[in-house]
């Protein structure tokens, strides 16, 4: 599977996240993860051989054309995982919040910028059950507690903290999107579930779960 890691961005970025993400995504070399800040590989021949697109930026504006080459690449059958900051990237693009379902809408803070909070899996009435979340325990975790606005019905909720949804998978044309608003920093990337929720995220983005 070849998954392209899209990094940069005003927060939420580090050489250590990056580092992070390309360890959950590799998979211990079952994939192949390229990394890249620049927007400009965001095109038909970019993307040619990419199964899944992780979109790990923050208040990045990619060009007209660079945003509609993603979201075609979706559309055609492609998956696009989405994590934490890049629910608050290409903001010059409704496409991509239409494509993706929901968009940042605030935050719950303590005064060190993040808080403890479970992670509820289903199922139950409010969360679904789904081979992303299978078998996967409630757990605990220290992290910004995103607020996400969007059409609601769209989504499958795998998780909620605090009952707001923290995770979510849909559809878009032929292709498969998963979000997580998790992971502000590296350290949270690290907790065992989010780590396994994350590349099993990817996996069913790419049709392979």
């Amino acid at each position: 599977m070849n998954i392209l890691l899209l990094v940069g961005g005003s927060h939420h970025d580090s050489p250590e996240i990056r580092t992070a993400l390309q360890a959950i995504f590799e998979n211990d070399g079952a994939h192949t993860v390229s990394q890249s800040e620049d927007m400009a590989i965001l095109s038909p021949d970019g993307l040619e051989s990419v199964d899944v697109v992780v979109n790990a930026t923050t208040d990045r504006e990619p060009e007209s054309a660079e945003h509609y080459a993603l979201i075609n690449h979706v559309a055609g059958g492609a998956g696009l995982v989405v994590v934490h900051g890049g629910l608050a990237s290409f903001w010059n693009s409704q496409a991509y919040f239409g494509m993706i379902g929901s968009k940042f809408a605030g935050k719950s803070l303590d005064e060190r910028g993040a808080g403890d909070f479970v992670v509820e899996f289903g199922p139950n009435r409010h969360t679904l059950q789904h081979p992303i979340t299978l078998g996967l325990e409630n757990y605990t975790v220290n992290d910004e507690l995103f607020f996400l606005q969007g059409d609601q019905t769209q989504w499958q909720v795998l998780a909620r903290a605090q009952g707001h949804p923290v995770m979510y998978a849909k559809t878009f044309g032929l292709g498969r999107v998963f979000v997580s608003a998790l992971g502000h920093d590296e350290t949270r990337f690290l907790v065992p579930n989010t780590t396994e929720v994350m590349r099993r995220g990817a996996l069913w983005a790419a049709g392979r779960l």
